[in-house]
């Protein structure tokens, strides 16, 4: 039951991060295509949680909580995606670190 929560998760996770993506690059013209990648988006984050369950979880884990807190800023976009990706990398090296801990354990 834990997995099928987690794979939603990451279901939900990847159709939010495909969302914002494609508003980010402007492919708002058409009201629909946001969905439509939103959905692509969500559907592949799925199965890479179900076959990548570790890494998947801590890069998608990783990439959301970047994306949340730097929209959380009142900086232009230039600023908002270097600290998104300052977030993400940092999100990712303590996960890491953390999952190589706890395999030593």
């Amino acid at each position: 039951m834990q997995r099928l929560a987690i794979v939603v998760a990451g279901f939900v996770a990847g159709g939010y991060l495909a969302f914002r993506l494609a508003a980010a690059a402007g492919w708002t013209a058409e009201p629909v295509l946001p969905w439509i990648v939103a959905l692509l988006g969500a559907v592949i984050a799925a199965l890479l949680v179900s076959l990548l369950f570790d890494w998947a979880l801590i890069v998608l884990s990783a990439l959301t909580g970047a994306v949340i807190l730097s929209d959380a800023l009142p900086w232009g976009r230039p600023a908002e995606w270097i600290v998104a990706g300052v977030l993400f990398v940092v999100g990712v090296a303590v996960q890491a670190s953390w999952r190589r801990r706890a395999r030593s354990d």
